[in-house]
């Protein structure tokens, strides 16, 4: 029994020290820094984004969700140039004012040196505790829950209608 209890008080040790989500900032076009925080009680969808050319597809069908459950969903696009090379930063800020959806600054995503927090926390089971993989491309989305757990990752190229579901789906710890 004592051992039970002091292997549980080593584990809540070491999970008090994974970071949170909401400990993150994003940082998007404009240059202006976003606390995750602000998000909290709210799903949070962050998808892999090309930073040259974006899939308008991908990014309409997102946008379209955040309309559809503004209070309960934010939608993150992260994009980069690990897949391509170049930013199209004109026709990104475009996108964004179009779309109404928060588009960071380009990062890389690949697990590599100079690897974003974000995404580093987002790839690596250490950091996150449920899922461990490396970015894969453009379309590539991961799902975080209202208490800021994250809990889907998806690879590129699935069906925008099991995202939807996955979405609306409630999640139990």
């Amino acid at each position: 029994m004592k051992l039970f209890f002091t292997s549980l008080l080593i584990l809540s040790a070491l999970l008090s020290d994974t970071p949170s989500f909401y400990q993150f900032n994003v940082v998007n076009l404009e240059g202006k820094s976003i606390s995750c925080a602000a998000f909290k009680g709210r799903k949070v969808l962050i998808a892999v984004s090309n930073a040259t050319n974006p899939s308008m597809s991908l990014l309409n069908y997102l946008s379209s969700l955040q309309q559809a459950l503004p209070k309960t969903l934010a939608v993150i696009v992260i994009p980069t140039t690990d897949f391509n090379s170049g930013i199209n930063a004109n026709g990104l800020k475009a996108v964004q004012s179009r779309l109404n959806i928060l588009i960071t600054q380009p990062v890389k995503v690949k697990k590599q040196e100079g690897q974003s927090e974000l995404v580093y926390w987002l790839t690596h089971f250490g950091a996150n505790s449920h899922f461990d993989n490396n970015a894969n491309g453009e379309g590539q989305v991961f799902l975080i829950n209202e208490k800021g757990i994250l809990y889907g990752v998806l690879s590129s190229g699935v069906p925008n209608d099991v995202i939807g579901q996955l979405i609306n789906q409630n999640v139990k710890e």
